[in-house]
C-alpha cells in the first residue's frame, strides 16, 4: 500500500524494509538499499524513543497512531515530520510521513508577529496616557 506521501514499512524493531522515492529524497540519501543500511532510530529519529513509541502504539492499539516529530537528514539538516503509523500485519508497520517544516516556520512567524502587534498595541496605549497626563499637567499649570 503506497501513498504519494513519504512512506515506509517497518518491521516491530524499526528496520526499515521499504521506502519510497519521496521519503529516501526527503531523508537526503541516494536509494532506499542506502537508507536501509542506517539504524533508523538513531540516525533519523532527533528521539530514538518516538520510533519506539509510535511502533508500540501502533501495535498494541491496532490503531492508527499520530506523531510529529524531528527528523535528521542524511546532511545533518532538520525536518518536522507528522507521521501516521498503521499496523500492517503481526509484524510490519507502515509509517507515512508529511514535512511540515515550512508550516511550522509560517506558524512561528505568525506568533511573532502577533507579539510585535501585541508590543505596538501596548505601546500606543502607553503613549497615548502619557499624552493625556501631559495636556492635565499643562491645563493645570495655565490656571
Amino acid at each position: 500500500m503506497w501513498f504519494w506521501n513519504k512512506c515506509a514499512i517497518v518491521v516491530r524493531d524499526g528496520t526499515i524494509t521499504h521506502a519510497n522515492r519521496s521519503l529516501v529524497g526527503l531523508l537526503g540519501y541516494r536509494s532506499a538499499d542506502e537508507l536501509r543500511k542506517v539504524d533508523v532510530a538513531t540516525a533519523v529519529f532527533e528521539s530514538a524513543d518516538d520510533l519506539r513509541w509510535l511502533i508500540e502504539r501502533s501495535v498494541d492499539t491496532g490503531t492508527t497512531e499520530l506523531l510529529e516529530t524531528t527528523w535528521r537528514r542524511k546532511d545533518r539538516g532538520r525536518v518536522v515530520v507528522r507521521l501516521q503509523a498503521v499496523t500492517v500485519d503481526s509484524d510490519s508497520i507502515e509509517i507515512i510521513a508529511e514535512d511540515i517544516t515550512e508550516l511550522r516556520a509560517v506558524e512561528d512567524k505568525l506568533r511573532q508577529a502577533q507579539r510585535m502587534e501585541a508590543v505596538g498595541r501596548l505601546a500606543s496605549e502607553v503613549a497615548v496616557t502619557c499624552d493625556n497626563l501631559l495636556r492635565d499637567v499643562t491645563q493645570d499649570g495655565q490656571q
